[in-house]
């Protein structure tokens, strides 16, 4: 395969989840927002230990995020819940992840700090998840956030 062509092959999950962020059935979005799927909803309640509110990661087509109630753990290097929530905004962006296989990542750039390989893409095409890691990577805990449909579609 030519460098060309694998480069292409690279890019184009990121350019259609980009294009699917800001045009839909020829429409124009100004923002995606992600929430948590029910198994993920259950995780925090069960092994968190806490109190559902609204949970949300915005991301927006101008490159500007807004995080509303992420439960703590997402940050805590062991995993621990302290049944508090984090909230914030800055920028985002895409990046590869540098591991045995294709990873497509998402920064946050909070101004203070930004996240590094917390939040990875999961799925090619609808409905598209935002997996979380919790903790060490290699325990596999993770917070999965799927795409909400924009009620002007429905």
């Amino acid at each position: 395969m030519t460098q060309t062509a694998y480069k292409t092959c690279l890019l184009l999950p990121s350019v259609l989840f980009l294009s699917g962020c800001m045009f839909v059935n020829g429409l124009d979005w100004s923002e995606d927002s992600f929430t948590p799927t029910a198994s993920t909803i259950r995780d925090l309640k069960e092994h968190g230990g806490y109190v559902i509110a609204k949970h949300e990661l915005i991301l927006r087509a101008d490159g500007t995020f807004a995080m509303v109630n992420m439960p703590d753990w997402w940050l805590d290097g062991a995993g621990e819940s302290k049944k508090g929530f984090e909230s914030g905004s800055g920028k985002w962006e895409f990046y590869q992840g540098h591991f045995q296989w294709t990873v497509w990542g998402i920064e946050l750039n909070f101004g203070k700090f930004a996240t590094g390989n917390l939040i990875n893409l999961r799925r090619q095409k609808p409905p598209y998840l935002i997996n979380i890691t919790i903790g060490d990577p290699d325990s596999a805990h993770n917070m999965l956030f799927e795409k909400v449909p924009d009620p002007k579609q429905r």
